[in-house]
């Protein structure tokens, strides 16, 4: 996987540029959705605890449910594509 390059020119993951959580998510399905949306959009963004709801479901709210990540850098466009698809999806992130 390529790590996205913020326009700071810092790769996401490394130690100079932080990730933020955007969405918790109850369930692993919900994240995929909220992820592809993402992606369709042009982001990259990663999921945590992704493998843990996937292997014991029970565990996700445990944790926290399944986190979806993103470089700080790409926060606001984000927020403003997920708005954008629940006030115009039919329930895309219900």
């Amino acid at each position: 996987m390529t790590w996205p390059i913020c326009k700071s020119g810092h790769h996401f993951g490394s130690q100079s540029l932080s990730s933020v959580c955007i969405r918790n998510c109850a369930t692993i399905v919900e994240a995929k959705v909220c992820v592809g949306l993402l992606e369709a959009r042009g982001f990259n963004p990663l999921l945590a605890n992704g493998h843990h709801a996937q292997q014991d479901w029970r565990a996700t709210q445990a944790l926290g449910g399944v986190q979806i990540l993103l470089p700080t850098c790409q926060l606001e466009e984000a927020k403003n594509a997920i708005m954008e698809a629940e006030i115009h999806g039919p329930s895309i992130l219900a």
